[in-house]
């Protein structure tokens, strides 16, 4: 297989990994070979998208997509995650801290509908109303 730029952090491998193993073997027995086109992230979730699909294959992507909603996508962690809002991202609250803090602004963040800010300082604010925040991206 050629090699495929991930668009996504790492913490999807997990996910990805058992879709390119399968394609690798199915590419192996097949004169029709399946060609990964693109792997990313949008709007908090893994897209992958191939030039054609199995039906094993057409489950295990949206099986993927699906699981990637509920898994961090920096450290794979399915425990606490949640999403930023504005710039989506599937992050747990462990990872969004860490990243606050190193970038020194504070990001929204969204679990179970409750909403939070998400300070440098290392608090986290609970909001009731669309609140507006410096160095946000919504």
């Amino acid at each position: 297989m050629k090699n495929v730029f991930i668009e996504c952090g790492k913490g999807w491998n997990k996910l990805i990994d058992p879709i390119i193993s399968y394609i690798d073997e199915y590419n192996k027995a097949n004169n029709n070979h399946i060609e990964i086109l693109q792997i990313k992230e949008k709007f908090g979730q893994l897209r992958i998208y191939v030039n054609f699909t199995s039906s094993k294959l057409k489950k295990m992507i949206e099986e993927a997509e699906d699981q990637s909603f509920h898994t961090c996508e920096y450290c794979g962690s399915t425990e606490n995650v949640g999403h930023t809002l504005g710039w989506i991202k599937t992050i747990c609250h462990k990872c969004i801290k860490e990243q606050v803090i190193k970038q020194n602004y504070s990001r929204k963040w969204e679990k179970n509908k409750e909403c939070y800010i998400i300070h440098p300082n290392g608090e986290d604010e609970k909001i009731t109303e669309n609140k507006s925040i410096k160095g946000d991206y919504d």
